[in-house]
């Protein structure tokens, strides 16, 4: 004879973690550098929702990043200008804050610096395949292509 199932011991799939379970965000009472700054920034955007932390890890995520280009293109004697600089301080701290929006649960665990640090290597060298596609096309040669393209297709074969 077969005996009834208990449903009551089954845990669904999204609940095998409760919230004392959950990773611990890193909190310092007293914040000695801009990392420990930004992992409490952290904490509290992601346990508050705060707004104010949000802005606060932009900006600090920002000024991190910018002094990180400017030693990495120091150290590699890359010759960028001050626009281009920033533009990248900004990608930079955009391929990291983005994750905070688009992974679920995804937090800093220990060292913020490291992870700017990989997003200014992200934003200084990694070319997409559009980057890649304009740099291949001659741009004399593409001027050609459009004079000889302008009478229309007929014209030019």
């Amino acid at each position: 004879m077969q005996s009834e199932f208990d449903f009551d011991g089954l845990q669904e799939e999204g609940d095998s973690k409760t919230e004392s379970q959950k990773p611990a965000l890193p909190y310092f009472n007293e914040p000695k550098d801009d990392n420990e700054r930004l992992l409490n920034l952290q904490y509290e955007y992601l346990q508050y929702g705060s707004s104010d932390a949000w802005d606060g890890l932009w900006k600090l995520s920002y000024k991190v990043a910018l002094g990180m280009v400017r030693s990495m293109c120091a150290a590699k004697r890359l010759r960028l200008d001050c626009d281009e600089v920033q533009d990248k301080a900004v990608a930079a701290c955009e391929y990291v804050l983005r994750r905070y929006k688009t992974r679920k649960g995804w937090h800093v665990k220990s060292s913020f610096m490291s992870v700017i640090k990989h997003g200014v290597v992200h934003a200084l060298f990694y070319r997409s395949n559009a980057d890649e596609l304009v740099d291949f096309v001659d741009a004399s040669a593409f001027e050609l292509f459009l004079q000889k393209t302008a009478g229309g297709y007929n014209d030019w074969v």
